[in-house]
């Protein structure tokens, strides 16, 4: 109740965001408004952080997430063959999966920077709130600390995957690596290519992963077939980024109002309203230094 209160007063104070998922959406319809997403998405967003609140209670009274772990046989067969295997993990509903993988009794590692957590856009949420998120995923996930300037981190996770480690990492536009913008819905957006990189070095198999809910309260961590990388050269690992975009908006259209990246979409019409403008080809490399602003999660 308070979640979804708190929400419907901050849609009506962001016109404009209801804006951002029409443009991006285009023809397409989803059986919702654009303000019925940003009001979903919002409530979402608040009942994690109270949720997020209620796991350090003592036992009595802690939350404890229904979530269901779905392809766990994709992890498994790379297991088998002897090969590591990174978990990329869409932005949809977060942390469920790292509860989802600890009860499958799977050790996971992943990479994290300084300001990680869903609350890096403030001040209050990155030095107060992140780490409280972030200590929590201390419980079920082993952290591998991403430094400001060297990329180590890197190094220690191929070192990982070649002994068959399981790493996850976000599927984002990260700042500090390489990133290309794809095709997407009505416009275009901007994608690391660092974890399939990190695959075809170490030999490993890269598997999405998509946290999602289908009903109030029960979450599905849902884990895919790995993805097909042609060849080790740039121009394959780029191929498998777009290819694999598509797979992505099937979930965002499915799920519109649990996908928290709406504000990464690219269009037009963004452009032209202030968003940065850039050339119409079916992707454009993109190479930014890291921001201690930004949210660096690997």
């Amino acid at each position: 109740m308070l979640a979804n209160g708190w929400a419907r007063i901050r849609t009506l104070e962001d016109p404009q965001w209801r804006a951002l998922v029409s443009r991006a959406l285009g023809d397409r319809d989803i059986g919702i408004s654009p303000a019925a997403v940003r009001q979903r998405a919002l409530a979402n967003n608040i009942e994690f952080m109270l949720q997020l609140l209620r796991m350090w209670r003592p036992r009595r009274g802690r939350w404890h997430p229904d979530v269901e772990l779905v392809g766990r046989e994709h992890i498994d067969a790379g297991l088998r063959q002897g090969r590591g295997t990174i978990l990329w993990v869409h932005r949809f509903r977060p942390f469920v999966h790292f509860v989802a993988l600890s009860q499958a009794g799977l050790e996971v590692c992943r990479p994290s920077g300084k300001y990680h957590g869903e609350f890096y856009r403030s001040h209050i949420g990155r030095y107060w709130l992140n780490p409280l998120q972030t200590g929590l995923e201390d419980r079920y996930c082993e952290r591998v600390v991403v430094g400001d300037r060297a990329f180590g981190h890197l190094r220690e996770l191929q070192q990982r995957l070649g002994r068959q480690a399981i790493v996850s990492m976000y599927a984002d536009h990260l700042e500090g690596t390489r990133n290309i913008d794809v095709p997407f819905l009505a416009g275009r957006l901007s994608l690391s290519t660092q974890a399939v990189s990190l695959a075809v070095q170490s030999n490993s198999q890269i598997l999405p992963v998509f946290p999602v809910s289908d009903t109030a309260g029960r979450f599905r961590v849902i884990v895919e077939p790995s993805l097909d990388i042609a060849g080790s050269d740039r121009a394959s690992v780029d191929a498998a980024v777009i290819r694999h975009a598509r797979r992505l908006e099937w979930y965002v259209l499915r799920y519109p109002d649990q996908w928290h990246r709406w504000d990464r979409v690219h269009t037009e019409a963004t452009s032209a309203s202030g968003g940065t403008s850039r050339p119409r080809t079916p992707y454009v490399e993109t190479i930014v230094s890291r921001s201690r602003s930004a949210d660096p999660d690997m």
